[in-house]
């Protein structure tokens, strides 16, 4: 069965103050990067996703990427601190395919390629209830993940059809 849990420590590192998730953006750019039934296309800052549709996604100043492979550090600049996080020990990175984005080496946001709609619901509301007291910038990546949740469910070929998709 398909866990869809929202990684908590990785949260408070995208949430809190003085606090980052620091992705090497030299590493994961390799066919562990690439996703299926969608591709990377370059922008002039860096990329965007295009489904097998045509139909394009981009954020500006972001680069989107697979990130299952992949550690992370999570930083915490006041305490001076870095610890290594391999986001497949985590149960969303387990049972999905899961698109991260970053700017700056740091991690923006992630949203997991959705089969059906009781999972992509479920993970929007677990998003918003972890939005609901945050500041602007929460709130901000909440709505970044949402919007690129639903892109990837609408362009994934493999979802299972359901009658509230035309709703």
């Amino acid at each position: 069965m398909k866990t869809i849990e929202l990684p908590s420590e990785l949260m408070a590192y995208m949430s809190e103050s003085g606090k980052f998730v620091f992705v090497n953006d030299f590493e994961g750019w390799g066919p562990e990067a690439d996703l299926a039934h969608f591709k990377r296309i370059a922008l002039m800052e860096g990329n965007g996703l295009v489904a097998e549709s045509g139909e394009e996604f981009a954020f500006q100043y972001v680069s989107f990427r697979r990130g299952n492979g992949l550690t992370v550090q999570l930083r915490d600049r006041e305490k001076r601190t870095s610890e290594h996080l391999s986001l497949a020990d985590l149960p969303l990175f387990k049972d999905f395919d899961v698109v991260i984005w970053t700017s700056g080496e740091a991690l923006q946001g992630f949203s997991p390629i959705c089969d059906n709609k009781l999972d992509l619901a479920i993970f929007i509301r677990k998003l918003q209830e972890w939005g609901e007291t945050g500041d602007y910038g929460v709130q901000r990546k909440v709505r970044e993940m949402v919007t690129l949740s639903l892109f990837l469910y609408k362009n994934n070929p493999e979802k299972i059809p359901s009658i509230l998709d035309e709703i």
